[in-house]
């Protein structure tokens, strides 16, 4: 039982160590904006309809502009549930239900965690971070 617990706890470390790496990458910035705060309502705005400013992705609270691929992220596309809101539970757990498109992480797993970072990764190797760290706040808070 002792062996059993000292292999489990090793997998916990290696998890806890892969996990701090994947949290140093992708957070580069792409551009040169200054850090801002964006409220939900303002980022709701950017879901890339007709007289929407952008069509914006947000992650871990980073915002990406999707605009490149409008196809998929605009309005009729198979990931418009993502545009102009941060659904990063949505990216650890694939429930794209409106209870699942949200940006609360306190109940994730560490392996969910590392599956928000790969997508993290992802995003910003294709994407141009607009907002480097943001904080959605809800109005009236």
């Amino acid at each position: 039982m002792r062996r059993g617990a000292a292999a489990a706890a090793l997998a916990v470390g290696a998890l806890c160590v892969g996990a701090a790496w994947l949290l140093g990458r992708g957070f580069e910035s792409r551009s040169r904006l200054r850090p801002r705060v964006l409220s939900a309502a303002e980022l709701r705005r950017h879901r890339g309809a007709p007289g929407d400013p952008g069509l914006y992705v947000a992650l871990l609270g980073r915002v990406f502009d999707v605009q490149r691929g409008r196809t998929h992220y605009g309005p009729g596309g198979a990931y418009s549930g993502l545009a102009g809101r941060d659904a990063t539970r949505a990216f650890a757990t694939g429930d794209f239900t409106p209870s699942g498109l949200v940006d609360d992480v306190s109940a994730l797993s560490a392996a969910e965690m590392l599956a928000v970072h790969g997508w993290l990764a992802f995003y910003s190797a294709k994407y141009a971070c607009v907002v480097l760290k943001i904080t959605v706040f809800t109005e009236g808070m």
